[in-house]
């Protein structure tokens, strides 16, 4: 407190403020959540295009709430109306929890972005991961470290390292196709999309699908085989082939390694490459 009027950091501002745009140095910090029609960027949803000007730790639920009830349906096939969302609660808080903690601060002008379209989320955040893509699951490394330590203690991200594994987890429960990350000259944008089956996937997504499984297999220390790769995708055990050759194809795009070549078929276990 400075005589009268108190002196409030930018890192106070940013988690705590009602509104951002009284604090020069945050004021572009706030999250905007844009949500369009249709799967392009050609026309905004009702008008729906908003910058969040709460601070994090003050506006997180609502925000979260926000983004989720944009994906929710309502099954009218039955006597009693059930709402169903589309994208788990919990991963799209991880990944937007993310989005905050690594975000570049020293980038001005830009901030955290949400876009919904009908057919995926896209987070994106300025600054570029300070971790190769393919160890986000199994590694952390925080970009800001006292802000990732006050996320933590309000609740809001985990800076153990726990996030990605956690989207993983919700995206295999609900059978999902994997998280894609893209990553721009200056920004990161991580993409979680809605229900595909097996067979609408694309080569890539069920390649980054059985790696993704084989990295929260890992750090779970548990094996990643036929039999866990059939509960992944829900085969039926019948259509084992069909587990093998997601397999195979995903060794062959050296994203992951049998533990032992030589091991019989019914034996064969997996790691990630780099393990």
């Amino acid at each position: 407190m400075e005589g009268e009027a108190f002196t409030i950091t930018n890192l106070g501002a940013l988690l705590l403020a009602k509104q951002l745009s009284v604090f020069k140095g945050v004021v572009r910090k706030g999250v905007r959540v844009v949500v369009y029609e249709g799967v392009s960027k050609t026309k905004v949803k009702g008008g729906k295009d908003s910058v969040d000007s709460r601070g994090y730790a003050v506006g997180f639920e609502a925000l979260i709430d926000l983004i989720h009830n944009e994906s929710r349906s309502e099954d009218m096939s039955t006597p009693l109306r059930k709402t169903t969302h589309a994208y788990p609660k919990k991963a799209v808080r991880e990944v937007v929890g993310n989005a905050l903690v690594h975000q570049d601060l020293t980038e001005h002008g830009s901030g955290v972005t949400v876009e919904i379209f009908d057919d995926r989320i896209e987070v994106t955040n300025p600054g570029l991961p300070i971790l190769p893509v393919d160890r986000f699951i199994d590694e952390n490394q925080s970009r800001n470290e006292k802000f990732a330590d006050a996320l933590r203690q309000l609740g809001i991200c985990e800076e153990r390292g726990h996030g990605m594994d956690a989207v993983v987890e919700e995206i295999e429960r609900s059978q999902l196709p994997p998280y894609r990350c893209r990553l721009a000259t200056h920004h990161t944008t991580v993409i979680l999309s809605r229900y595909k089956p097996l067979k609408n996937l694309t080569p890539d997504e069920r390649t980054h699908a059985v790696y993704q499984h084989c990295c929260l297999r890992f750090v779970n220390n548990q094996i990643t085989n036929n039999e866990s790769v059939r509960e992944r995708f829900k085969i039926e055990k019948k259509n084992a082939a069909t587990a093998s050759r997601l397999l195979a194809d995903t060794v062959a795009a050296k994203k992951i390694k049998p533990v032992d070549p030589n091991a019989a078929n019914k034996l064969m276990r997996y790691v990630p490459y780099w393990a």
